[in-house]
C-alpha cells in the first residue's frame, strides 16, 4: 500500500479556488491576456459591463471594446508602458457590444514569471459612465452658475455662513459699493 500526503496539495487547491472566486465576484471588471493582448480571461463584471459574453470575448483582443475616439500615441503610451514592465493608469471610453459607449478607469499591469519576464497582463476596470455623467451635470450647473453671478445687473454678496465674512460678489455690488474686488472681500 501507498500513503501519501495531500494535504499541500488540498491547501493549494483551496487557495486557487479563493483567489477565483475572489476575481469572479469582484465589483469591477478583470481580464488577463496574454503578451500579445490575446483575452483568456474576463470575470462576470465583464461580461455584464460589456454585454459580451465569456465565449465571445477570450480568444479575441480588447480592441472588440475601441470607441475610436482615443489615438494611436494615446495606445502606443500605454503598450510601451505595460511591455517596459510598468503599471498603467487611466481612462477609456469604450464601447459594449450593443453599440452603447461607457466609460472605464482602468489599471493594467504585467504578470511576470519567476525570471521577471513578462507573461501576460491584467486589467482592472471599473466603470465610471454614471461618475462622468454626475460630473458632467455638476460642470454644466456651475458654469450656468458663474454666468448668471458674473451678468447679473443686480448686487449679489455671498456670505460665509460660518465666519459671517463676504466670500465673493459680482461686479455689480463693486459697482453698487464702490469697491473693488481685493476691498469688498476684506469687508465684514
Amino acid at each position: 500500500a501507498v500513503i501519501a500526503d495531500i494535504t499541500e496539495r488540498k491547501r493549494a487547491e483551496e487557495e486557487i479556488h479563493k483567489l477565483l472566486q475572489a476575481m469572479e465576484q469582484s465589483p469591477v471588471s478583470v481580464a488577463i491576456t496574454n503578451k500579445n493582448g490575446d483575452i483568456l480571461y474576463v470575470n462576470r463584471k465583464f461580461c455584464e459591463v460589456t454585454g459580451y459574453a465569456y465565449e465571445e470575448a477570450v480568444g479575441r483582443n480588447p480592441r472588440i471594446l475601441k470607441s475610436g475616439e482615443l489615438s494611436a500615441e494615446f495606445y502606443k503610451n500605454l503598450w510601451d508602458t505595460i511591455l517596459a514592465g510598468q503599471e498603467w493608469r487611466g481612462e477609456f471610453r469604450n464601447k459594449k457590444k450593443n453599440g452603447e459607449l461607457y466609460w472605464e478607469n482602468a489599471i493594467i499591469s504585467p504578470i511576470k514569471d519567476a525570471q521577471g519576464d513578462i507573461t501576460h497582463f491584467v486589467g482592472v476596470k471599473e466603470d465610471i459612465t454614471e461618475k462622468k455623467r454626475l460630473t458632467e451635470i455638476v460642470l454644466e450647473s456651475e458654469e450656468k452658475y458663474r454666468l448668471f453671478f458674473a451678468t447679473e445687473s443686480d448686487a449679489i454678496i455671498l456670505t460665509d455662513a460660518e465666519t459671517k465674512r463676504i466670500a465673493d460678489a459680482n461686479s455689480a455690488a463693486f459697482k453698487l459699493y464702490q469697491y473693488d474686488r481685493e476691498e469688498f472681500l476684506q469687508l465684514r
